[in-house]
Parts: structure tokens; sequence; C-alpha cells
């Protein structure tokens, strides 16, 4: 008895001292970028390394295919050094923009800091902490719980003072293009983007004044194990059209590519008959979620012969659950000049879902097939333009 209890304390030691030395990130101190007020507190009842590091199995209280065994912390994910300079990010106002915007333009400011050797600092009243909180906000009521895990999950810092560092604008992030490789970007924002689908804003999260739930659609619908999510981005003025015209003429110029330049946006009852057949969706019941600019889309598939009954309008104010509804389903047809869009896609495919159940970029002389259906194309912003994430 005495031998076996030796021989198990052995093996902890060194599956401890094993697991310090793999992911030297599970320190229980976070690093300064600069001296500043920061109570450093441990974070090993916190946070768990074969728990709470891994991709929830179940999201909105619903099985993720494939996804238990996804870590999402990386041993080469940004990591802060005490010393490096800083960029600072939301201190400004940044409110012209949509919730998805905002979300880009911080992916944006990660890889601008990393690419010039700085370390990235949220001013914690501005944009950039409130859409995180807004969307990924967890489960703890705790503030400082909830920043200690976004800060070491992402990398960075938050602060208090909007005067330190170099001050970075809203815009000037969103419009940043990284030139790491497609490779190394996907795998480090897929890294993220688990942490952060696996901490999603629950009804006892609570930190504004309004507060919103991330499963809110999809506890509204209960929909089943498989089903389609279509998203209609029409905007002002015909806008999807518009800008779907620049970005296709962008794709021809960089790849000699010719995508659809109306369906997309259209996204007329034979285009989604033919996705639907495509995928083996035909009879999946389909919920449409958009911007409300044009309803007659969705009515439209409402009177398909074929489909139209199993058609459902998604009315929810908030963005974050009809974004969750869009990345849990089976099948995503989404529209590529909205940031809503791909950030379903991305998220999707972070979560393990297979690339060619994303539908955004139809050839141009064939809608039935697609372009663009794998694993990095979505964060290439030759293709993307400004809506890459």
């Amino acid at each position: 008895m005495t031998l076996m209890k030796k021989t198990v304390t052995a093996i902890i030691v060194i599956a401890v001292v094993a697991s310090s030395i793999v992911c030297p990130i599970f320190s229980s101190k976070l690093v300064n970028f600069s001296h500043e007020e920061h109570v450093v507190v441990s974070t090993s009842n916190t946070f768990n390394a074969n728990t709470s590091d891994r991709l929830s199995e179940e999201i909105c209280s619903r099985n993720v295919n494939g996804s238990a065994s996804m870590e999402y912390l990386q041993h080469d994910v940004y990591e802060t050094q005490q010393g490096r300079p800083e960029i600072l990010i939301g201190y400004d106002n940044f409110n012209h923009v949509q919730t998805n915007n905002h979300l880009n333009a911080i992916f944006h400011a990660i890889d601008y800091a990393n690419d010039h050797g700085s370390g990235l600092v949220l001013y914690r009243h501005g944009w950039a902490v409130r859409v995180l909180r807004l969307l990924f906000g967890g489960r703890s009521n705790n503030t400082q719980t909830w920043e200690k895990g976004i800060e070491r999950q992402l990398g960075i810092r938050i602060t208090s003072s909007r005067h330190r560092g170099l001050r970075k604008s809203g815009d000037e992030m969103y419009y940043y293009h990284t030139q790491q490789s497609l490779d190394a970007l996907s795998r480090k924002r897929n890294s993220m983007w688990r942490y952060l689908w696996s901490n999603l804003t629950s009804p006892t999260g609570k930190l504004y004044e309004k507060e919103e739930d991330m499963c809110k659609s999809i506890k509204s619908v209960s929909p089943s194990r498989t089903y389609v999510v279509i998203h209609s981005r029409w905007m002002k003025n015909d806008g999807c059209l518009r800008r779907l015209g620049s970005l296709a003429q962008r794709i021809k110029n960089n790849t000699n590519i010719q995508i659809d330049r109306k369906e997309p946006c259209k996204l007329s009852p034979s285009y989604i008959e033919k996705i639907l057949r495509k995928s083996n969706s035909l009879h999946y019941p389909i919920y449409f979620i958009s911007d409300g600019r044009n309803l007659n889309v969705v009515e439209k598939l409402k009177k398909d012969r074929i489909y139209g009954p199993n058609v459902h309008q998604i009315n929810q104010s908030f963005v974050g659950a009809d974004m969750t509804l869009g990345v849990l389903s089976t099948v995503f047809i989404g529209t590529p000049i909205s940031t809503v869009s791909g950030n379903i896609a991305r998220s999707r495919l972070a979560l393990g879902r297979n690339p060619n159940t994303n539908f955004l970029f139809p050839l141009k002389n064939n809608v039935s097939d697609f372009a663009f259906q794998d694993d990095t194309s979505l964060y290439n912003h030759h293709i993307m333009g400004n809506y890459a994430g």
C-alpha cells in the first residue's frame, strides 16, 4: 500500500512538472506590459487546464459535434511580456459601426500589436471591453474574474487609463490587415473563437442595466439537432448589391474567380433550393435572420412550394442571439459583405463544422457551385477585403 501511494505521488508530480513545461502560459500570475496598478491574483482556482481550457462540449445546452477535445489555449497565442511597447484601443468613439465590426477591429488590433512587437491594452470603459462583455461575458458576475480570463486567453491587458501607450482608433484597427500566414492566423483566431464561444453571456451574468442573452434565439425556437440558418444583410439604399459588386470585382482581380454579384444579397428561392439540395437539407427547419431591411426576401422563401413551410423568421433584437443560432446550425447561408455572416462562418469553422457547410460565395456562371469553402479564405483580405476577420 505504501509503495502504491509513493508511485501515485510520483506520477502526479511528474504530470504537474510536465504541464508547466508544455504550457507555460498556464502560469498562476499574469505578466504586466508595464508597471500599472493591477492586482495580480492567482488563477489556479479559476482556470483548470483539464476543463476550463477546453472548448465546452455544450453551447446553449446543445452538443458541439467533434469539438469536445478542441483546446482553445495554444502555446503560441499572443503572450504578454513585461516591458513591451503598448498599443491602446477602446478610448475613442467608435459607435458608428456595428457589433461585429467592433469584434473585427479588436482581432485586427491583436494582429497589429503582434506584428509590431507590442502588447495590446483595452480601455476598461470603452467600446472594445463593452462588446466583449456584452457577447462573451461568461457565467460569472465577478468582473475581475472575467477580465483575468479574457486577458489571459486573448493575450491582452485591460486598463482604466485612456492615456497610455500608442493610441490607435477603432477605424485604424478595423482596416488593418496583417501579413501573417493564413494558416497561422486562422489557427490563432480559432483558438480565440473557441474561448469566446465557451463563455457566452448568460442570464446569470450581469454587467449593464440591459442584460442580453446569447442563447435567446436558441431558447425561443428550440430547433432540432439539424437545421439551416439563412442570414440576410440588405443594408440601406440597396447597399448589399453595391458592396457585393465591389467585392466581386476585387476577388476577380486578385484570384480570377468570378462570384455571383446578386444572389448572396437577393437570396432567391431557386438559389436557396440549390443549396438545400446540394447540402441534403431540403427538409430541415430553416431559420431566417436579417437586418430587417428587406422583408420581401423571407416572404418569397415562405411561399416556396417545396420548402416554404419550413421557413421561420426570427425576430430578435439582439444580434448576439442570432449569431449563436447561426453558429450552431447544420448549414449556414450568408452574405459575404456582412461582418455578421463572416464571423458566424469563421466561428463555425473554429467549432469544428465542415467548411463545405458555409455557403457565401456562389460562382457567377453556376450558383450551385461555391468558392472559398476552406479553412483559411475567410481570413484572406485579398478575398474578403475589409470584411476579413
